[in-house]
């Protein structure tokens, strides 16, 4: 994505009624959007994200290759059924095979949450952020 691109594109930060974090959404200066989601979520939680996450999707999407994504669940509880259920709809609608998803997680339980809700196309979970974030920078496999 070019520095215009990105630029256009501002940071989304959503905050609990007690400000604290709910998540957030950026374009890196490489064009990863890196997104966080931060502690239990309710419906009106996930509808919330969604609608943002569709929007700051599709306007990173533009005419880039495809898209590279690194969603940090590290500080948020593993998601109720139905949560997980209306990710996975969500993202098998917002993301194109070729699209490189990373989620780092910090429990075996969200890791195998993830790789049900999203495990097609090019995506894979890690321990850790960094490892993640190469991963994406890394040419694809073929």
């Amino acid at each position: 994505m070019s520095a215009e691109s990105a630029s256009r594109l501002g940071d989304v930060v959503v905050k609990r009624p007690n400000g604290d974090c709910l998540y957030t959404l950026h374009l890196s200066a490489d064009g990863v959007i890196l997104c966080t989601v931060v502690g239990f979520w309710e419906v009106a939680d996930a509808d919330r994200f969604l609608l943002d996450y569709a929007r700051f999707i599709r306007s990173a999407r533009g005419s880039q290759k495809p898209l590279r994504i690194l969603v940090d669940l590290t500080d948020s509880n593993v998601m109720t059924q139905s949560l997980a259920d209306r990710f996975a709809t969500a993202h098998r609608e917002l993301f194109r095979e070729q699209d490189r998803r990373a989620y780092v997680v910090s429990t075996s339980l969200q890791s195998i949450q993830q790789k049900r809700a999203a495990s097609y196309g090019h995506m894979k979970v890690f321990l850790d952020a960094d490892a993640a974030y190469q991963w994406l920078l890394a040419p694809a496999e073929d």
